[in-house]
């Protein structure tokens, strides 16, 4: 089915390509001028305004936007004349357009009254770049940061996640979920085309953002403030992707890289076994439950009888039968289990194979033409990505809190880490939009993506309790697919106030499967000479845990999430003289999970086996049936399967969310804008164990989330803002099913929580911006934020347990500083050179709970009653230094980022875990060349910074993670049509 589904994105492709190729219009010597026409004061689109080119009889209506194009224009000198009712007219002279050139001109028109006067200026071309977006910014209702398309590409980035880094007080964690302002990724929220989006990942709230190609992406934009007609559940930021709208003309574009890595390319990797289909991103069957078993859920079950014979077990059809020479009777569950035994793919341990180096492949075609006398739209675009992954120097560490007077912490688990990766993803975007009138535009966005990760690890380590040297073994893959359709409309009503209508419908599923995700432990001793040197090894498998025998875990998510948005805005400026609207709409999204887990385990007859260190050959040769009494039908087996399946292990999950809301965005002088009013969301959610005796959760609140955001306009150039909006973050699914499951590679169990709560927010901000220049700006910010019931993830146990709790009340406050120059202003010579920084420092604290500063205090009688929030960073800098040189066609963009030590994980009985600081830097050079071509290399985390997170103790640091992922070089060649 999802080959099919491939087949027919590919022919969709094919299709447009042939209807773009056949296009006349892309052969033809005339150009065309195209812009937007937009209020002054509030940087509004004029809708219907009447662009003409002075002297002709060709012109053009501005659309929903206030965009408008006039096409067919012969090589030569022209002047546009701009009129709109109510406003003054406008003409621009000096547009000169040459042949095939598509020339932009904005225009910015002033109210009039009297509407007597007419302004004459000179027009000057307009690039799409970051200039562009700090223009936009300017004009923002709200506080905002944006990063474009153009510098996207010019620093290198891969994906969305690479992208976001670059924006004021962003970062990543995991190299997919974005944290804006220091906060945690459950305070951010992700939309795409304005429209939410579910996530790949059962335990986050965040989309994983290394599933959207730098390729497909027009811009990203974070919002920090909060507004009525925006969803309330953000508070670091609400991020934005939009993706690429179809080009002004005909546009083929083609790229391909390949990148080498330090610790990975070249070298040994840990792999599995692959499936036909991994290199699609998805697995084809192979690694499937074994057919016998599919629709069983009665495994014979192994019941000693003292005798080295196996009993019949009641529940799996027989009657309860005691006596030995009855069995034979019944040899029937025997077989089956050494058939049911056998049915598994016997392989736990992962093989080695040189990595090869990494590719990526991006293709898109778009163009603008004429369908049913209607001017259309369209880009389709297709990537690809081949990554391996290897995690040098990896550790894994698990500590117990120090005792009263102790001078270090006591080593529960410690172990050295081998783990590899090899990373699939691809992802298929066709955009279409129409301009059905000049007042009605309909447009369809159709976006899938798919990610497979092929993942192999061997650790080798030393449990203190059991004082036991370990070897722990996992394979385990993991697909994840994002499918996502909107439907969007924007109108203008002419006939009623200049009023206009948005709408969008949604729908996206995201769907996450890990077949046979395999773990094997077993413990060994050594003897050593007088040299030290090793002479001889034992092993045995561990008979304490239950998690640690032989397993095959499948699990399997898909999320649906269906939504629409309405909003309605009617402009009252006649009413109240300078600039007003009000704005009114609503909101209602649906979002259904299932989740499904099977676990079936190996459990062995001790007596007769041996394990010598090699888990193939254990399992092959020991599995099912090893021996047979012929009286009585009595087997003797080796490993022999249990289904450990239960119910507890899976569930349903369905959230309602619906708001509505009355905004108003006023001009109460020329320089004094206000945007407020308030917000109705209501919060219905839920989870349900298949399991009937645990308890569900639940979440059912209703929310009035109040906002205000000023702006004072300085001069033209510079703004204040302040705000305040109250704003809210939920739990996931995952953090409130009553279901637990244990993790091998992180050695904890991850536990829901079925009482956890809703966090509410309120949020102030305060900001001076000065836009110096196009593409430059100087900015100083400040915030405060209050929490009521934060949700932090706390390790609650003794058992390394972590689970997500609520901790009472938290605050944080925090400075932004941004910083965008030209150099030129040192001397000339440097005005290709553009400079840029960012800084974020923040302070937080969290009053804590009485049970967790009562376990605290028996440790150290002279503990806080605050901390700091967990996921916090205390500061985040980003700094820029780039090079442009349009005429060479000389492209270069040196970046670094860090970000400060946060809490990771707390401690309730257990140490605190913090993230270190891991600084990157990262140099990107392009150069094009011939007409059409470019190359472009990248050179990324050349400082190889350590990825660590430790508790420290006495001046000592225990590591609970680290690893280093070595630098990488990549060199593509991408090839433009025009």
């Amino acid at each position: 089915m999802r080959i099919a589904m491939m087949k027919r994105i590919l022919m969709t492709l094919s299709l447009l390509m042939i209807i773009a190729a056949a296009n006349p219009s892309v052969a033809q010597e005339n150009g065309s001028i195209k812009g937007v026409v937009v209020d002054e004061t509030t940087g509004d689109g004029l809708i219907s305004a009447t662009v003409r080119l002075v002297g002709t009889k060709k012109g053009a209506r501005t659309d929903v936007k206030g965009n408008y194009r006039i096409k067919a224009v012969p090589p030569g000198e022209y002047a546009i004349q701009i009129k709109y009712v109510g406003y003054q007219t406008k003409e621009i002279t000096g547009i000169s357009v040459g042949p095939g050139q598509t020339v932009t001109v904005e225009v910015t028109m002033n109210l009039d009254n009297k509407m007597t006067e007419e302004v004459v200026v000179t027009a000057r071309k307009i690039n799409e770049t970051g200039a562009a977006l700090l223009k936009e910014r300017q004009k923002a209702e709200s506080v905002s940061d944006a990063i474009g398309a153009e510098e996207i590409s010019r620093g290198g980035s891969s994906d969305a996640a690479d992208a976001i880094k670059k924006v004021t007080g962003a970062t990543t964690v995991g190299g997919k979920h974005v944290y804006i302002r220091g906060l945690g990724d459950r305070y951010s929220s992700t939309q795409l085309n304005g429209a939410n989006l579910p996530s790949a990942d059962p335990d986050k709230k965040s989309v994983h953002l290394d599933l959207f190609p730098s390729e497909l992406i027009e811009n990203i934009v974070t919002t920090k403030t909060a507004t009525p007609d925006k969803p309330g559940d953000f508070t670091g930021g609400a991020v934005n992707i939009s993706t690429k709208s179809f080009p002004d003309e005909m546009t083929v574009k083609f790229k391909m890289s390949g990148e080498y890595n330090s610790v990975t390319t070249g070298n040994s990797m840990l792999t599995t076994e692959t499936s036909g289909t991994d290199w699609l991103g998805f697995d084809d069957g192979y690694r499937s439950v074994p057919t016998a078993i599919q629709n069983r859920y009665n495994v014979p079950e192994f019941i000693d009888d003292g005798e080295g014979g196996m009993m019949e077990n009641p529940d799996y059809g027989f009657p309860s039968i005691r006596n030995a020479r009855q069995r034979s009777k019944f040899p029937q569950a025997g077989q089956d289990l050494d058939m049911l035994s056998n049915s598994f793919r016997r392989e736990f341990a992962p093989s080695n194979q040189n990595a090869p180096l990494n590719g990526s492949y991006a293709f898109s075609v778009g163009n603008r033409m004429e369908l049913f006398g209607k001017e259309f739209g369209f880009l389709a675009s297709l990537s690809y990505a081949n990554k391996q992954v290897n995690y040098e120097e990896g550790i894994l560490g698990v500590y117990s809190q120090a005792t009263e007077g102790s001078t270090r912490l006591e080593s529960d688990y410690y172990a050295s880490m081998l783990h590899s990766k090899q990373e699939v993803g691809w992802g298929g975007m066709v955009n279409m939009a129409m301009n059905v009138t000049d007042n009605n535009k309909i447009a369809l966005n159709f976006m899938r993506n798919q990610n497979g990760e092929n993942e192999a690890v061997y650790q080798d380590g030393y449990r203190e309790y059991y004082q036991q040297n370990m070897e722990t073994r996992v394979m385990k893959y993991t697909e994840r697919a994002i499918t996502a359709m909107q439907l969007s409309g924007e109108h203008n009503i002419p006939s009623f106030g200049q009023s206009k209508i948005d709408w969008n419908l949604s729908i996206s599923q995201n769907t996450q499967d890990e077949p046979n995700f395999r773990t094997f432990d077993n413990e060994y001793d050594y003897e050593k000479d007088d040299q030290g040197n090793i002479i001889d090894t034992s092993y045995s498998m561990p008979r304490s845990d239950n998690n640690a025998y032989p397993s095959h875990y499948y699990r399997d998510l898909k999320e649906d999430l269906y939504g629409g948005t309405l909003n309605y805005e009617i402009p009252f400026n006649h009413v109240f003289g300078t600039p007003f609207k009000f704005k009114t709409g609503g909101l209602y999204n649906k979002k259904e999970r299932s989740f499904n887990e099977r676990r079936f385990g190996y459990q062995e007859d001790l007596e007769t086996l041996k394990y010598e260190g090699n888990p193939n050959e254990y399992m092959q040769q020991n599995t099912g049936i090893i021996d047979e009494y012929t009286t009585d039908t009595k087997y003797r087996f080796g490993q022999y399967l249990e289904d450990r399946t239960r119910p507890s292990g899976s569930y349903t999950g369905e959230q309602n969310i619906w708001a509505v809301y009355g905004m108003i965005d006023w001009f109460i002088v020329n320089n004094f804008r206000v945007v407020g009013g308030v917000r109705y969301e209501a919060t219905d959610m839920n989870t349900v164990s298949r399991d009937d005796t645990r308890g569900q959760g639940k979440v059912d609140e209703k929310d009035v989330l109040p906002s205000v955001n000023l702006t004072y306009n300085v001069n033209k150039d510079m703004n204040v803002r302040l705000a305040y909006g109250k704003t809210l973050a939920r739990p996931t699914f995952r953090e409130i099913a009553p279901y637990d499951n244990y993790m091998p590679i992180q050695h904890y169990t991850y536990l829901g929580n079925d009482s956890l709560q809703r966090t509410l927010i309120d949020n102030f901000d305060l900001r001076w911006e000065w836009f110096t220049n196009p593409g430059e700006i100087i900015s100083v910010g400040g915030f405060y934020k209050m929490f009521d019931n934060p949700i932090e993830l706390a390790i609650v146990n003794v058992n390394n347990n972590v689970q997500p709790v609520n901790v009472g009340e938290a605050f944080l406050y925090g400075v932004e500083f941004e910083y965008r120059k030209n150099l030129a202003f040192i001397t000339e010579d440097l005005s290709d050179l553009n400079f840029g920084m960012n800084l974020t420092l923040v302070h937080s604290e969290v009053d804590l709970p009485d049970h967790e500063f009562e376990s605290r205090k028996q440790f150290d009688p002279n503990v806080s009653r605050t901390r700091e929030l967990q996921g916090q960073s205390p500061y985040v800098i980003n700094l820029d230094l780039s090079y442009t040189n349009m005429e060479s066609g000389t492209e270069a963009n040196l970046h670094y980022n860090i970000f400060g030590k946060r809490l990771s994980e707390v401690g309730y009985g257990a140490p605190d875990y913090y993230e270190f600081p891991k600084p990157e830097l990262s140099l990107v050079v392009s150069q094009k060349f011939f007409e059409h071509f470019k190359a472009k290399l990248s050179m990324k985390n050349l400082l190889d910074s350590k990825y660590k997170v430790a508790s420290t103790f006495m001046g000592e640091d225990y590591i609970r993670r680290a690893y280093l992922l070595g630098r990488s070089i990549s060199l593509s060649i991408h090839y433009s049509l025009n």
